[in-house]
């Protein structure tokens, strides 16, 4: 039965939301499949924070995510306040079964894995990062009642 972690990556200070997207997908995450080689996850999704920059959160109504009043790197929040999400990246990774997630996460925990590590402090706040192991997925969808 598959299984998905989510991971939550903060972006170092002094890097932009540009060079932070640039470095995870053309840097850390080629580093991420060769570290965990016949391991790697049947899928790997990226998914970045909407920024207020885009206007999203005018063109939604979400007057605490608005262009005009905050940082335009501020996230888009729905609910709540910018300044309280605390990361800019989330990567969900699915494994078929268990076994397929001991043996990449051993991969990653290699010698090998510092390499991963290494990655990490030139574009995150290591001491940021959260690994989540999530429940068995339910899905709804439109015909749902």
């Amino acid at each position: 039965m598959a299984l998905t972690i989510l991971m939550f990556y903060t972006r170092r200070p002094d890097l932009t939301v540009a060079e932070f997207k640039k470095h995870m997908e053309n840097k850390y995450l080629p580093i991420v499949k060769e570290v965990m080689g016949l391991h790697v996850p049947e899928s790997t999704t990226l998914r970045y924070v909407e920024r207020c920059s885009s206007g999203f959160g005018d063109r939604l109504g979400a007057t605490l995510a608005s262009k005009y009043r905050n940082n335009p790197d501020a996230p888009v929040l729905l609910v709540g306040y910018p300044k309280d999400l605390g990361w800019d990246a989330m990567v969900e990774m699915s494994f078929k079964d268990d076994l397929h997630l001991m043996q990449g996460y051993a991969a990653t925990n290699s010698a090998e894995g510092q390499r991963l590590r290494d990655a990490e402090e030139d574009f995150t706040v290591p001491d940021a990062m959260k690994v989540v192991l999530m429940d068995r997925i339910t899905v709804t969808d439109r015909s749902m009642g």
